[in-house]
């Protein structure tokens, strides 16, 4: 369902990819990523660090709360093109905090018009 989706979205499009270390390094991955930035996806990179599988290296999901000021930096304009839009937040756990309940506490969704 999501990939049928965003076939359709005519909207911006960010992805926070996570996996293992050797995935990530993996040119199907690499060549698949390019891909979906000349579509004008955008990325937010993975960190480096512990990973769930047990190896060390680039693919940690990135921290919720860096992802939640990227997207306050993006959403936070002025010109009021948001008013009466719904606002979206797609996340997994992956065992830790969600990035949904990081990111509704602290954005002011009433700002836009939102409720």
């Amino acid at each position: 369902m999501i990939s049928t989706t965003l076939l359709a979205a005519t909207a911006p499009v960010w992805v926070a990819p996570a996996m293992n270390v050797h995935m990530y390094q993996h040119p199907a991955v690499k060549k698949n990523m390019e891909t979906l930035r000349s579509f004008g996806y955008e990325f937010i990179e993975p960190g480096e660090g512990y990973l769930a599988c047990g190896y060390t290296g680039k693919g940690r999901l990135e921290e919720p709360e860096t992802i939640v000021e990227l997207a306050r930096q993006f959403f936070d304009n002025p010109s009021g093109e948001l008013s009466g839009k719904t606002l979206l937040i797609t996340a997994g756990l992956q065992g830790r905090k969600s990035i949904l309940s990081a990111f509704l506490p602290t954005i002011q969704l009433a700002r836009w018009g939102m409720q």
